[in-house]
Parts: C-alpha cells; structure tokens; sequence
C-alpha cells in the first residue's frame, strides 16, 4: 500500500487519505484550500511563539515590581507595614517563578490582586492612586498582554493538535539519553 507525505508536518498517511491525520492538511483540497490552511498554520504557530514572549514580558514585570517593593521594606517605620510588605514581596516572588510553569493561573491571579488594588487605591485614596500611574498602567498593560499571549496560544493549540505538539516539544528540555539515542 502506497503512502503520502503530509507537506506540512512531514507525517506519512494512507494514499487515499484526504486529511493529514496529524495536522488535518486537507490533502484533496484546492490549492487555494492548501493555501489558506498553510497560512492558519503560520499565524497559529506564531501566536505559540507570542505566548512564550508575553510569559517573559510579564516574567520581567513582575521582577521589576518585587525588586522595587523589596526596597520600599527598607523605608518603612511601622513594623506591620514592613511585615505586610515583606509577605507582599514573598508573594511577587513565588509568582515571578511560577508564572512560566502555569502562566494562566499565576497571571489571573496577580492581575486581580492589582486590579482590586488599584480599584481600592482610587476609591479611598486619589492621590495614592495617581502617584505613579504611569507605572500602574505599566503593569496592568503588561500582566495583561503575557496573559492574552497565553490564551491566544491555547486555542491555536485546541484547533490544531499538531501545534500543541510541537509546542509541548519545544518546553521540554531533552534528556542526554533521548539525544543520544
């Protein structure tokens, strides 16, 4: 029995197949139906590498927010406001090294607390809330592109589990033995 090969993810299929088994490349379409699934494919595969850029914006952001709330433990008198802000910190902390590991859970989570925050900030404290807008805008704007990347990148990965393959790959780290198999 004669076999194809699937042009994009280089899988062989049965010669009478008319979809990739693998990545559902319609094999008896029209090349206009060729065409437009190519193109899915690469705007897909692009969003997965667009998740991996938000993780690490938002990755770096929260650096940046638990390096400068680390100092601020340092200019604080009251002692149940240093102890609010050192568990302040822990907690940027744990997220900052979380959120490559479950990106979606971490990034919800963070972007609420600093919605309710700031929602809170506003409400009981204006100039609280407009000292240093820029950089409370700076953080949702970013919190929120790395958790958009992430969702994005989740339902390309639903439509196409050739995608969700290929991404799973990619994340994990080869062992010595499997390279040198």
């Amino acid at each position: 029995m004669q076999s194809q090969i699937c042009p994009q993810c280089k899988t062989e299929s049965a010669n009478d197949a008319s979809i990739c088994s693998n990545c559902f490349f319609p094999f008896n379409g029209t090349d206009k139906e060729k065409g437009v699934f190519i193109a899915q494919q690469i705007r897909n595969k692009s969003k997965v590498k667009d998740a991996a850029h938000g993780i690490k914006t938002a990755q770096i952001a929260l650096i940046i927010i638990s390096f400068f709330n680390g100092i601020a433990i340092v200019f604080l008198q009251n002692q149940i406001e240093i102890m609010a802000q050192f568990v302040f910190f822990i907690l940027l902390v744990i997220a900052t090294l979380l959120v490559t590991k479950k990106p979606v859970l971490v990034l919800s989570i963070v972007l609420s607390f600093f919605g309710l925050l700031y929602i809170l900030m506003l409400l009981f404290d204006r100039n609280l809330f407009i000292q240093g807008l820029f950089w409370k805008v700076a953080t949702i704007i970013s919190l929120g592109y790395g958790l958009n990347s992430v969702l994005a990148a989740r339902k390309a990965e639903q439509i196409s589990p050739y995608l969700a393959e290929q991404s799973t790959e990619k994340r994990t780290p080869k062992k010595r033995d499997d390279i040198l198999d």
